[in-house]
């Protein structure tokens, strides 16, 4: 089969515009996850788990941190130690709802977004740490005086998306 210079010139157009709408789309999706965490309007939806002690835990779907400008609540799953165990056995994995809390941003050199978020009103002494790429891929790093770190992965999505 012979190629013409205008069907070399054809597939190298089209494989070029292929790139340029990848980017293009990188783009707007970076655009979308800082728009999001600069209004604190965000979910973060854990896919995997890593306790301190064992191997990684996949997670079905359903557990999530929301991110708010006045509200989180978090409802992750837990493994690992405790130092004070729950009275009721339903508050075994971190749940709880704070609108009263500390949320510091700071841009990361390579793109992406280091977030403390520190609530006050939840009963023991709990900090967050979130670190959200461009593309929207975060890991969470769950402490606690109570119990042993865990840190999750998954992604940040627009709030009230299913």
């Amino acid at each position: 089969m012979k190629l013409t210079f205008t069907t070399i010139l054809f597939l190298a157009l089209l494989s070029g515009s292929q790139i340029f709408a990848q980017d293009s789309n990188k783009e707007a999706r970076t655009k979308s996850i800082q728009q999001l965490v600069d209004e604190k309007r965000y979910i973060f939806r854990a896919q995997s788990a890593t306790p301190t002690t064992g191997g990684i835990q996949q997670l079905s779907r359903g557990f999530d941190l929301r991110v708010m400008p006045d509200t989180v609540i978090a409802y992750l799953p837990y493994y690992g130690r405790l130092y004070q165990a729950p009275i009721n056995t339903a508050e075994s994995g971190i749940k709880f709802t704070s609108t009263n809390f500390d949320y510091v941003q700071k841009a990361r050199k390579k793109g992406g977004w280091d977030i403390t978020i520190k609530p006050k009103d939840v009963r023991n002494s709990v900090q967050l740490f979130l670190t959200i790429s461009p593309n929207g891929n975060t890991f969470v790093n769950f402490m606690s005086t109570d119990r042993q770190s865990i840190s999750y992965k998954g992604n940040v999505e627009i709030l009230g998306k299913n």
